[in-house]
């Protein structure tokens, strides 16, 4: 077991869920995951950050037809630039505006507009298409060189990080920084932290991430593709700063402590948050939990320091 008691809303939380009845993600369908999710994360009441201004539902053109997303723009926008955020849910489950105080703490936060992208999901598109869709955002939605952070949670980090990767070995210079938040970033699940808190009872146990992973990537050559398991990449060095996030008690620690020390060791400027008392998605009880209050006002921080850096340095070339 971690080393750090867990924090007393993570056990009301777990606690929660047990009482609730809740069945695993992996005993069920898709379409059952996604109805059990939804029913339960509908019936809580709103709560964006007050800081918000407007939220907004668009499109934009993707690559397999027109792609919904949801603008948060805070009261105070403080320079240029936007942030491109997918959320969480194993790629199979979620909606943009199931995460409204995550997306809403983290435009307050950097005092930019953060855009939600409903990306296709898995099964129905597997992987790359998610990935594909996530690119896509980040083209339609960038102004220049350097006026785009990606981020994500969970699976969604899992495509912050990969679109990051995807443009960056096209040569592509959009993305100023990524925000990646409990990332799934390899499909290794016999990791320490697999070990030490996969049981059922969590968050998401091991067999839970098979299951997404066999929803996601169902060719398991796939698997071992960088652009599915970024941890894999063998050049990272050319990739934007990072901001990761970790939570002790997640089966997902382990890789996002190995991807910080993978992307530190090649030169690129990273900063590792341990929430060692944490558990898988405390990011989404923003407003709540000042654990997730700290953290996104850390990330939203540093991506607005990313993309005041790259709009400087594009005035000072013109």
């Amino acid at each position: 077991m971690p080393d750090t008691p867990l924090h007393p809303v993570a056990v009301a939380t777990l606690a929660a869920i047990a009482a609730s009845g809740q069945k695993p993600y992996n005993a069920g369908t898709p379409q059952e995951a996604r109805a059990d999710v939804d029913a339960r994360l509908r019936a809580l009441p709103p709560r964006p950050h007050p800081g918000i201004a407007t939220i907004e539902n668009g499109n934009i053109a993707g690559p397999g037809g027109p792609i919904a997303t949801r603008r948060y723009t805070p009261l105070q926008v403080s320079g240029a630039g936007t942030i491109v955020y997918a959320h969480g849910g194993g790629w199979v489950l979620g909606a943009p505006d199931l995460f409204d105080p995550l997306a809403s703490w983290l435009a307050v936060s950097s005092g930019r507009p953060v855009v939600s992208i409903d990306y296709r999901l898995a099964p129905e598109t597997p992987f790359p298409g998610p990935v594909d869709d996530i690119a896509a955002a980040v083209a339609a939605l960038s102004e220049g060189p350097g006026t785009i952070v990606v981020a994500g949670d969970s699976a969604g980090g899992n495509l912050a990080a990969a679109a990051a990767l995807l443009l960056a070995d096209r040569g592509d210079t959009m993305i100023a920084g990524q925000v990646l938040l409990y990332p799934v970033l390899d499909h290794d699940l016999t990791t320490g932290s697999y070990r030490e808190t996969g049981d059922p009872g969590r968050i998401i146990s091991t067999a839970d991430m098979r299951w997404f992973w066999d929803q996601y990537a169902p060719d398991i050559a796939d698997r071992d593709n960088p652009i599915a398991s970024p941890l894999r990449a063998l050049r990272v060095d050319h990739l934007p700063p990072a901001y990761i996030a970790v939570a002790g008690w997640d089966v997902l620690r382990d890789e996002g402590v190995a991807y910080a020390a993978k992307l530190r060791e090649a030169g690129v400027p990273v900063e590792l948050d341990e929430r060692g008392d944490m558990i898988h998605g405390f990011c989404s009880q923003a407003g709540l939990l000042d654990r997730a209050d700290q953290a996104l006002r850390r990330a939203g921080g540093l991506a607005a320091s990313w993309l005041d850096r790259e709009n400087s340095s594009e005035l000072a070339a013109r």
